[in-house]
């Protein structure tokens, strides 16, 4: 919705039932999740957002020991400022984000990247310059730390298949790990959908 002028909000709420699976969701099973997303536009060129996400185990699946259950969380929550400049020429983003998780005990979890790569602060930074109005090559940042230290720089591609429907091919080198992201984002409606492979 927008509720005023160039401020929009939009919000989600899901729930996957325990013994409820497909192969999109397996991950999400037996989780409560909610979250909102906002963004204010200062300009056509600038705007800042600001997401929460939380996510939950349901009741049923707790205690984690009598039910014979692992999980990657009790419950975790995000928060995470973005500022972006993009003038059509050029792109810079500038992103801090903090997560925190309770985790179950060692007998109950299930690894994850929150287990297995703690950290609670993170700060990203992008810098891309327009090759032309479909393709943007960029530069980019990360560090997170309060956690195991996780220091990561690379770049990507977006280029832009028709109107609001991009494509990305991103490599980032880490001292942790390197890893490759492709994947797909669309924007309709002030609404982001999108589909990554890592």
């Amino acid at each position: 919705s927008q509720p005023v002028k160039n401020f929009e909000v939009s919000g989600y709420l899901q729930g996957v039932d325990p013994g409820f699976s497909t192969d999109r969701i397996r991950t999400q099973e037996g989780t409560r999740k909610y979250g909102m997303d906002t963004r204010y536009k200062f300009t056509q060129d600038f705007y800042v957002r600001y997401r929460f996400d939380r996510a939950e185990l349901q009741n049923e699946l707790r205690p984690l020991n009598v039910n014979r259950v692992s999980a990657p969380y009790e419950n975790f929550r995000a928060n995470t400022a973005q500022a972006v400049y993009d003038n059509g020429l050029w792109l810079g983003e500038l992103e801090y984000s903090r997560q925190v998780a309770q985790l179950p005990v060692a007998s109950q979890l299930a690894a994850s990247l929150l287990s297995e790569i703690p950290s609670e602060h993170a700060v990203t930074a992008k810098v891309g310059r327009y090759f032309n109005e479909k393709l943007l090559p960029y530069a980019k940042v990360q560090t997170a730390f309060h956690g195991e230290a996780n220091h990561q720089f690379g770049g990507g591609l977006r280029y832009q298949i028709r109107d609001n429907l991009f494509a990305y091919l991103e490599q980032m080198f880490g001292t942790i790990g390197d890893s490759t992201l492709f994947g797909f984002e669309k924007y309709q409606k002030g609404v982001r959908s999108y589909a990554n492979l890592r």
